[in-house]
């Protein structure tokens, strides 16, 4: 599994949890953004900003693009495992 489902508090969709091959941290995207429902090849729209990273996660696979700081920028690799 690439991702894992989060809830609120009350039970409901929060949104959902990754690990960032790039800085190595988990990242929660929220429910506001498009999911494909699969968690072994996960597509997300549109594309997530965080601190110091940009990236496009398509089909279980994470391109990160050039003006992220980290030593994957400009790059694609999977999403590792969660575990």
């Amino acid at each position: 599994m690439r991702t894992r489902r989060i809830n609120s508090p009350t039970g409901e969709l929060h949104g959902w949890r990754i690990k960032c091959p790039g800085c190595g941290e988990d990242h929660v995207i929220d429910k506001r953004w498009n999911f494909n429902g699969d968690v072994y090849r996960p597509t997300f729209v549109p594309g997530i900003s965080t601190t110091g990273c940009v990236s496009f996660i398509t089909n279980g696979r994470i391109t990160f693009t050039l003006d992220s700081t980290h030593w994957l920028r400009g790059k694609t690799a999977d999403l590792p495992e969660m575990p």
